[in-house]
This record gives structure tokens, sequence and C-alpha cells, in this order.
């Protein structure tokens, strides 16, 4: 019986650069023994740390209308995705260290579904639009 399970995984480096530039290269890993579509969504943790993402320049969509990210190929067991983030710019870089990028991960098993939209619309119990 095949199971999708992912997990995320992180290069990060908690020092800001003088230009508020902060390392956090994120991706998703596939833990599963099926390959599987996902889609993410990075938030900050609090409002009070003015800061931008900068975004995988390839291999993830736009954003859906929920915020989510997904990842245009399915990901193989085993195998990680294209980075959803490289990191982030800090407003004020000698602002508090207590912010935190929280990332928020669904997946779904691609077997059946000609992409990761269908088969998204397909947990939800919806048709494709």
């Amino acid at each position: 019986m095949g199971e999708e399970k992912v997990e995320i995984v992180e290069d990060f480096d908690p020092n800001p650069k003088r230009d508020g530039w902060v390392k956090k290269n994120v991706r998703v890993r596939n833990t599963g023994n099926v390959p599987c579509y996902v889609r993410a969504l990075a938030v900050p943790s609090t409002s009070q740390v003015d800061c931008s993402f900068s975004w995988g320049t390839s291999g993830w969509g736009a954003p859906d209308a929920d915020g989510y990210r997904t990842c245009r190929a399915p990901i193989a067991p085993g195998e990680v995705s294209p980075p959803l983030l490289s990191g982030l710019y800090l407003d004020a870089p000698s602002a508090p260290r207590d912010l935190q990028v929280l990332v928020y991960v669904e997946s779904v098993q691609s077997s059946g579904f000609p992409n990761a939209q269908a088969a998204f619309a397909a947990l939800r119990g919806e048709e494709e639009s």
C-alpha cells in the first residue's frame, strides 16, 4: 500500500547580513513511498517585524487564493522539491530575533491525477476548475 508523507527541509543562517538578508532555504522532502504533489504556505510568526520573502524562482506556481504555492511537478520518494523560499529580507536588520517563518505543507498522492490542481481539488471533494 502506498503512503505519501513529507517533511520540511531547511538550510538556515539566523544571522542577518548588513542589508537585512537572512538565508532560509526551504524545500519539501517526500519521505513516503509514492510520488506526491505538494503545496506550501510560508508566513511570518509575527507582524511586529517587517520582512519580505525571496521566493524560489522555478518549480513552484504563483500563490493560490489561499496563499499556498503548489509545486509544479510531483516529488518522487526520497527526493526534495525545488526551493520554495531562498530567504528573507528584514526591513530592520537589528530587529528582535524572535521572528520565525512558519511553513505549512499539504501533500497528496499524484497517481491518477493529471496535475496538482486536480489532485488537491479531489482531496477537497471538489471538481477541478
